[in-house]
């Protein structure tokens, strides 16, 4: 059937009986059958057939019409007396999940404070799966009712930091991570809750999720990449809001400390210094430099600080050796080549050039006139004033 969201062919028949009746806009799903899956919320009796019945729906919200059908209802009320009288958890998962799902949706939201608050005041619960529904919900209201954001305050960032730094469920993790991540995107969330500790905390639920202390660290899975870049957009917001709002050096002090982040730079460098890490070249390896590089043009990060770990002349040799990989094909990837470039030119800005002129020296000749050609090509647009710095390399590298 043209424009069916389900082939009839391999419905049973109770699925058929459920998708029977007076149809929800354009959809094949029942009014009637979400009338009475709602009925029975008035009054629960949990069983197996109310848990089908409710992922039934659940599944449902992946629909437009459904999820403006569901706000027609009265879903938020009905959802919010549900969590207030009711601890059976995978009910709770279930319920706040269809409410996370239908803010999401394209149609009209409507959702009162004190609804958002009951939502909000299960994050005192302790299992993972509601949890993660409650974060997938607060990353709903951040993106899809901003205004709302005003009523996430103090006690609420104190238990997203708290699952942060306790919970060892990666699903969870990920999930608070990518609700921060909303939180803090185009400075949402109020500035006196971005904070050494948010930072810390983040630190410790990153440690959780990835290893980044193995010699043998790749990036060799979707979710380590994932991870990886949620953790540096996370990172990149707050280093926006330092920018913006740091009136103390608190969060600044943290981050110039943060041997996490210096580690993560040396790791990711050396992983995409290999032609084969490097190539097919993702869109997530531009975004790791360009938050390398927002780090380190963030007020008060001090380059000092970064030399002090140790690291910078292996970094050195793999930025030199990526430009000389990238430069190959620099046509078909120029965005990302000029960005590494730029992240060189900051170096050179920022370290003495003697220092430079060292680790230029420890690189093979031809490789190193063509990360300088390279870099002079760059400076009529370049952020970075290098040219004297280049004049000197050119005259002094052998």
């Amino acid at each position: 059937m043209a424009g069916s969201n389900v082939n009839s062919t391999d419905l049973d028949q109770d699925t058929r009986e459920k998708l029977k009746g007076d149809c929800i806009g354009d959809t094949l799903y029942s009014e009637s059958f979400v009338l009475k899956t709602l009925l029975k919320l008035s009054n629960v009796d949990w069983n197996e057939e109310l848990e089908q019945d409710l992922c039934f729906l659940w599944d449902m919200t992946l629909e437009k019409e459904v999820c403006q059908y569901l706000f027609q209802l009265n879903y938020p009320a009905l959802a919010c007396s549900v969590i207030s009288q009711h601890t059976e958890e995978r009910l709770l998962e279930i319920i706040v999940g269809i409410l996370a799902n239908i803010l999401m949706a394209d149609c009209d939201r409507k959702i009162d404070d004190s609804e958002i608050q009951i939502v909000l005041n299960s994050l005192n619960f302790s299992d993972p799966t509601i949890l993660t529904q409650v974060m997938r919900f607060i990353e709903s209201i951040a993106y899809y009712v901003p205004e709302k954001i005003t009523l996430i305050g103090e006690e609420e960032l104190a238990k997203i930091q708290f699952i942060l730094k306790n919970s060892e469920n990666n699903l969870l993790l990920i999930q608070t991570f990518q609700t921060l991540i909303k939180l803090t995107d185009n400075f949402k969330l109020g500035e006196n809750f971005v904070t050494a500790e948010l930072y810390k905390t983040s630190v410790i639920g990153f440690d959780t999720l990835i290893n980044m202390e193995s010699d043998d660290f790749e990036i060799d899975t979707e979710e380590t990449s994932m991870v990886l870049k949620l953790f540096l957009h996370l990172l990149t917001n707050i280093c926006f809001y330092v920018d913006k709002y740091n009136h103390d050096n608190e969060i600044s002090t943290c981050l110039n400390n943060s041997s996490k982040i210096y580690i993560i730079i040396h790791k990711i460098l050396k992983y995409f210094s290999h032609e084969n890490n490097l190539f097919p070249l993702s869109m997530n390896f531009k975004e790791y430099i360009g938050s390398f590089l927002t780090f380190f043009t963030t007020r008060d990060i001090s380059i000092t600080s970064y030399l002090k770990f140790n690291t910078f002349s292996k970094d050195f040799s793999s930025i030199c050796k990526i430009i000389n990989l990238l430069y190959k094909c620099k046509d078909e990837v120029e965005e990302s080549f000029d960005l590494v470039l730029e992240f060189l030119a900051y170096f050179i800005c920022s370290i003495d050039k003697h220092t430079i002129l060292t680790e230029l020296q420890k690189i093979e000749y031809k490789r190193g006139i063509v990360v300088l050609n390279c870099l002079k090509e760059s400076l009529k647009t370049s952020s970075f004033d290098i040219s004297e710095n280049l004049k000197y390399f050119f005259l002094y590298f052998k």
